[in-house]
């Protein structure tokens, strides 16, 4: 019975992480300073420790970086009172380096192309940073399919379409991440003639929403890309060009800031709530 709970656990915080990494087709994934690859761990090495079968190979031209977030089509396969239960197909969205998710997967991803499709053995006992625990069964196999390599923001990308300057250092290393409660309060100016047009601290109830969940969408999209590049208690600057001065609803309309002229910001990163404890 505590095996079954354990299990029941298990899916409902991966339900949990897997919704707050759903991404936008409308957004390139974020950047996240602070995520890196689990290990440093050669494909011959993988293949040992996950015991691959290639069923069907990738293109070969595009692969999972840091970052990035890798579509994939998988079901499990695993042995409940000596009878093996094949779940059904479920589509899911990894994230490169974040370790939140699923050990075996987070360190396979790198790995795999578009269109490629592979069968894994992952032990029980991994050394995995994951929060959500180990699966309550000695393996798990998984038949995965590649759909889409949705190919995230990188650092200087970000620093050159928004021209960021970082206007001080603050002395923390707490960087914000997907999930997270973000108040950023900000004033903004006409790009060409520098007139200040908003200013965050001046409204209670504003056009512009500057406390909001990061990855939801429900900010200026500058905001979502920016933003994870810097920490809590820095000043920035930065530019926003037009077309990034929109916001997605949670009711799947998108709404638009118009304006005949690009803007730039100024402001800092007050508060952040952590979705999850981190180790800084």
């Amino acid at each position: 019975m505590n095996t079954i709970f354990k299990f029941l656990f298990f899916l409902f915080v991966i339900s949990k992480i897997l919704s707050i990494a759903h991404v936008s087709k409308k957004h390139k994934p974020h950047y996240f300073h602070r995520l890196q690859l689990s290990d440093s761990i050669t494909k011959e090495e993988l293949e040992h420790f996950l015991q691959i079968e290639y069923i069907i190979d990738g293109d070969k031209k595009e692969f999972g970086e840091l970052n990035d977030v890798v579509d994939l089509k998988s079901h499990a396969i695993y042995t409940r009172n000596n009878k093996v239960i094949r779940e059904p197909d479920r589509s899911i969205h990894i994230v490169v380096g974040d370790p939140t998710f699923y050990y075996c997967l987070n360190i396979l991803a790198p790995f795999l192309s578009k269109g490629q499709k592979v069968k894994i053995t992952c032990p029980n006992a991994v050394p995995s940073k994951s929060f959500v625990g180990r699966i309550p069964y000695k393996t798990m196999e998984f038949e995965i399919e590649v759909e889409k390599i949705n190919k995230a923001w990188k650092l200087k990308e970000i620093q050159d379409v928004f021209k960021v300057e970082y206007l001080s250092d603050a002395g923390t290393d707490s960087y914000p991440r997907l999930g997270d409660i973000i108040l950023f309060n900000f004033k903004m100016y006409h790009a060409n003639t520098h007139e200040m047009i908003y200013d965050s601290t001046e409204f209670k109830v504003t056009k512009f929403p500057f406390r909001f969940v990061l990855g939801h969408h429900e900010s200026l999209e500058c905001f979502e890309i920016v933003l994870p590049t810097c920490h809590l208690g820095q000043r920035l600057k930065f530019y926003c060009p037009q077309k990034y001065l929109r916001t997605d609803m949670h009711t799947g309309t998108e709404k638009e800031f118009v304006y005949d002229h690009d803007v730039y910001l100024e402001g800092v990163v007050d508060h952040l709530n952590k979705y999850f404890k981190e180790d800084l």
